[in-house]
């Protein structure tokens, strides 16, 4: 009777520490937010007084605006909701700074759906620094980690594996963003859904 206890513990424990990554398509969303942590949510938000944030804006010139829509156009895809492209937005503001200033994306429609939505100067922050944040468009159902990028941490995104373009062996780090395109799509926020991939970031508004 011993060894069978034992034995069953033994499979328990087993059974716990297997990787969340191996479980594809079986899976819950990633909890909402509750009001009980409305207050956690204000302290990992940062925000920012009227005057500094007039400041901010213009301190981006027209040629960064350019690029940053540019950038973000290139990051989505036609079927993006109008969230997600917000999410691609974000994440254009936030390596601004590491961009060349190229043409990113030549799809007029794209850029056209961006300015459109372009009302926001958020950006992503690790401990108050902004690091370039790499994205991708699907993961093989969790992102990576890379020594390039040390501040990135490995999370998990098996909705990735319902999408069409679905590949088993894709490579991640940073934001899956067919994978924020399905949060956005079931009412999260670009905020939401670009925090999940990146949980030690904070939103500066």
């Amino acid at each position: 009777m011993k060894k069978r206890l034992s034995a069953l513990a033994l499979l328990l424990f087993a059974m716990a520490a297997l990787p969340l990554s191996i479980v594809r398509c079986h899976f819950s969303e990633p909890a909402k937010e509750t009001t009980d942590s409305a207050a956690t949510e204000a302290e990992t938000i940062t925000t920012e007084k009227p005057s500094e944030r007039t400041e901010k804006q213009t301190e981006k010139t027209d040629k960064d605006r350019e690029t940053a829509v540019s950038y973000a156009a290139s990051l989505c895809d036609e079927d993006f909701c109008d969230e997600a492209v917000r999410a691609a937005l974000i994440l254009a503001n936030t390596n601004l700074p590491f961009l060349d200033g190229s043409d990113y994306n030549s799809d007029s429609e794209l850029k056209e759906r961006v300015e459109a939505i372009n009302n926001s100067d958020s950006e992503l922050l690790w401990h108050g620094e902004k690091h370039f944040i790499p994205c991708s468009p699907l993961s093989g159902g969790a992102t990576q980690t890379d020594s390039d990028y040390p501040y990135l941490r490995s999370v998990a995104s098996p909705w990735d594996c319902l999408d069409e373009k679905y590949g088993e062996n894709a490579d991640c780090a940073g934001v899956s963003m067919r994978g924020v395109n399905y949060l956005c799509r079931r009412g999260f926020t670009a905020e939401e859904s670009l925090l999940h991939y990146l949980p030690d970031f904070t939103i500066d508004f």
